[in-house]
């Protein structure tokens, strides 16, 4: 019964990461069903953890001498108080406290059975073991929403390879777009609007097979003819039509690619090719 319940663990937990890092809403639930988790970790210290008919807490023995059944716990309060002082920005720092509390559940479970010669096989222990281990998987999307500072060690591991690929984006903005920078450590940017006539939006997201990064520019008002050639801005790339749309995709495992300028040859081209006038742009509604 144990492994079949880690088993959904794993899929709920790899679930809630992949989905997470996609749907911002859903980071937001994540992050609400963690804490609640930490609540309840908190919350069963004082429940019984004795299987079958002994009867002990957690609270009970740490008083007594096993300390260390109190990890979990205390491991959780730091995690709740951290999100209750500095909000969002903790996320990377609790996510890492969920990670310590998956961690330690077994080897402070084994060396509290040594010491007592109890079992700890009854429904509370396995459900806070459960539990820790979704609160680790489900705090990760919303821990990548906190972007390091400019020009720091973190921002370079974070963003170094894809720094071609964020000045592409944000230079945008020269062409009239509306420009947004990463919304997440794992993104690069997007841009939205009119460009001489066409509708364009640049969009970065993770992709999640094969694992890499990917830029997309969606582009419509470039009429039929034969598609352009690729701008060089990831090692895999694929430019097709779809219905009204011309669509490029770039994929790289690294994050790296070519020039900031290719982004803005490739939109200035295709526009050539629709022949719109090259005086003036203004941003437009998106459609």
């Amino acid at each position: 019964m144990e492994f079949l319940g880690g088993l959904v663990v794993l899929a709920l937990g790899l679930g809630g990461l992949l989905g997470g890092l996609q749907t911002p809403s859903l980071r937001r639930l994540l992050l609400v069903a963690a804490l609640a988790i930490e609540v309840g970790i908190l919350w069963s210290l004082g429940q019984d953890w004795g299987y079958s008919w002994v009867e002990e807490s957690p609270v009970h023995m740490g008083l007594q001498q096993n300390v260390w059944i109190l990890t979990p716990g205390l491991l959780a309060l730091l995690a709740l108080v951290g999100f209750a002082r500095w909000g969002l920005a903790f996320a990377p720092y609790g996510a890492a406290l969920a990670l310590a509390q998956g961690l330690s559940f077994i080897p402070m479970l084994l060396q509290v059975e040594r010491n007592t010669s109890m079992s700890f096989l009854a429904i509370v222990p396995i459900l806070d073991l459960f539990g820790v281990l979704l609160a680790a998987f489900w705090l990760i999307p919303v821990a990548c929403e906190v972007i390091p500072p400019p020009g720091t060690h973190w921002h370079g591991v974070a963003f170094g390879r894809r720094d071609p690929w964020i000045r592409a984006i944000a230079g945008l903005a020269s062409l009239g777009l509306e420009v947004r920078p990463p919304a997440t450590v794992l993104e690069s940017g997007e841009a939205t609007g009119t460009f001489r006539g066409l509708w364009v939006r640049v969009t970065s997201r993770p992709v999640l097979w094969p694992p890499g990064y990917g830029i997309r520019v969606q582009v419509r008002g470039v009429p039929p003819g034969p598609l352009p050639a690729p701008p060089g801005l990831a090692p895999a790339e694929t430019v097709v039509r779809r219905g009204e749309d011309l669509l490029y995709e770039g994929r790289s495992p690294d994050g790296s690619g070519g020039s900031a300028d290719r982004l803005r040859a490739f939109l200035e081209d295709l526009a050539d090719r629709a022949g719109s006038p090259k005086t003036g742009h203004s941003p437009g509604p998106l459609a």
